[in-house]
């Protein structure tokens, strides 16, 4: 492992000035403390008050798009496309070869997201994708054996190289690829679905991994949250073991908003997981051992779970709401 120093590090804060947690200055000024020579660059809104910003602050300004979905069951709105666009806007200022990309709602408490895996990969690896592994958390990140989310890859907080960031945040169609199909959201709910009051559409950070690994040439076979094969499941693991570094969310310094902190499920994936995947899974063959893992989490411990009649019920209601209320 190897420490990145402040003075080769931009900080890019992407997202609005006002969060739940208040001013985007808390953000700012724990980059500061921690990264006391680092680059900080704020990349947010047209029309955003920047009053308050600090004027050594470097300060880069897009147009909000509209929201272009919003979830029928669950009301909550779709933005990874703003965070694309506000993420990209920032690094590609950033003049520093590393950098640290943050949401404007997160606080910092040390200087460990600056860890990076230096182990040189092999260049017949065929599952590196990146010059560097990807430092993130482990928060957002899920192990599919525990949750059966392929490619759920956290995107909160991100640390690496700026050529390899840039490659990971572009806007392109598989950031918009919602299925409209309301046939395989039902089809999803009922056998066996996962996701409780809400869609089944791949959440965002599925699409922002699958959206890259598609320019890469790699082709996921999921359509919805919580689609699984073993090919794919294989692929993912594989994938995040070999481009991606977890920190411990605890231990990574990065303090989440409250909103998040109040889940309590322990579904993520460690990198003590990874490299135990890593170790004893790498063959194809001896896959099948974890994927049975994964079999049974997603079509017989779900059965078990109150959510997946939650998502039945939702889908039901949608349903007497389409034929009776013509929306």
């Amino acid at each position: 492992m190897k420490k990145i120093d402040s003075s080769k590090i931009s900080i890019v804060i992407q997202g609005p000035v006002f969060s739940r947690e208040g001013h985007v200055n808390f953000t700012i000024q724990s980059a500061k403390k921690f990264f006391p020579k680092s680059e900080i660059i704020f990349s947010t809104w047209l029309g955003e008050d920047l009053d308050f910003i600090p004027k050594d602050i470097k300060v880069v300004l897009s147009k909000s798009p509209p929201v272009f979905f919003k979830d029928p069951l669950s009301g909550v709105e779709d933005n990874l496309h703003r965070q694309v666009i506000s993420t990209h806007a920032g690094l590609k200022l950033a003049t520093n070869p590393y950098i640290l990309k943050l949401r404007s709602d997160l606080i910092l408490s040390n200087n460990h997201m600056s860890t990076i895996n230096d182990k040189v990969a092999s260049s017949e690896n065929p599952f590196r994708f990146f010059k560097e592994k990807i430092t993130i958390i482990e928060f957002g990140t899920f192990d599919c054996s525990k949750e059966p989310f392929l490619f759920h890859i956290s995107d909160i907080a991100m640390f690496g190289l700026k050529s390899d960031l840039l490659s990971y945040w572009v806007l392109d169609k598989k950031i918009y690829d919602l299925n409209p199909s309301f046939f395989l959201h039902a089809k999803a709910k009922i056998f066996f679905g996962n996701t409780g009051f809400r869609f089944s559409n791949l959440a965002c950070e599925q699409r922002l991994a699958m959206s890259f690994l598609n320019r890469m040439g790699v082709n996921p076979a999921i359509s919805y949250i919580d689609s699984i094969n073993k090919r794919e499941a294989y692929f993912s693991d594989m994938f995040i073991a070999h481009n991606f570094y977890i920190l411990n969310t605890k231990k990574s310094g990065i303090l989440l908003p409250s909103n998040l902190t109040q889940s309590s499920i322990n579904t993520w994936l460690s990198q003590e997981k990874s490299d135990e995947i890593l170790k004893n899974y790498s063959n194809y063959q001896a896959y099948n051992i974890r994927y049975g893992h994964i079999f049974i989490r997603k079509y017989l411990v779900s059965l078990l779970a109150i959510r997946y009649y939650k998502g039945i019920v939702g889908i039901f209601l949608f349903c007497i709401k389409k034929l009776f209320f013509k929306v």
